[in-house]
């Protein structure tokens, strides 16, 4: 089973192989410790074998508790930029500003995009057609499993738009 998990992309499957590693290597400790103890008196020898086997699987369950801490509090998974997502969607023609813009991960391995995309209060059907496939073709590489693009003018209210930044100081600009 380690073998089979062993090259696993997701977190589960790294979890479950850390798990499925620490069986085997305590496994392979009993057995190599009973025979040695057999053949010399050597009763210090199980002791410092568990103590090898738990000290290497916690340090590998440290070293990913961060990626596991990510997904758990909706980070913004490791290798994608927030800021220059943000920069390639207002470069789009039309598109005038930007909010409520996240990013998580699902389990490391799949992520999700939210943003609500302002366009000119002129823009037709086909502009806004035209600005969500450029927005989803900038962020095709990125494995994201589930993009949720909303296109919204200025004069719209949205309740998730940032006050501060209406000249009216309410959600509408």
């Amino acid at each position: 089973a380690v073998l089979r998990l062993r090259g696993g992309a997701s977190l589960n499957e790294k979890v479950v192989t850390w798990h499925l590693l620490e069986d085997v290597f305590g496994w392979g400790a009993v057995f190599i410790g009973g025979i040695l103890m057999y053949f010399w008196d050597i009763p210090i020898l199980d002791p410092i074998l568990s103590l090898g086997i738990t000290l290497f699987i916690l340090f590998n369950v440290i070293r990913n508790f961060k990626k596991t801490l990510s997904v758990f509090l909706q980070a913004v998974p490791e290798g994608i930029s927030l800021e220059e997502i943000r920069k390639s969607f207002l470069s789009i023609e039309g598109v005038v500003d930007l909010h409520h813009t996240h990013i998580w991960s699902l389990d490391s391995e799949h992520h999700v995009l939210s943003t609500h995309l302002v366009v000119e209060e002129s823009a037709g059907l086909e502009a806004i057609k035209r600005i969500k496939t450029q927005a989803k073709e900038r962020i095709d590489d990125l494995n994201f499993e589930h993009v949720t693009i909303e296109i919204e003018t200025f004069k719209e209210y949205c309740a998730l738009r940032d006050p501060t930044h209406s000249p009216q100081g309410d959600r509408t600009c």
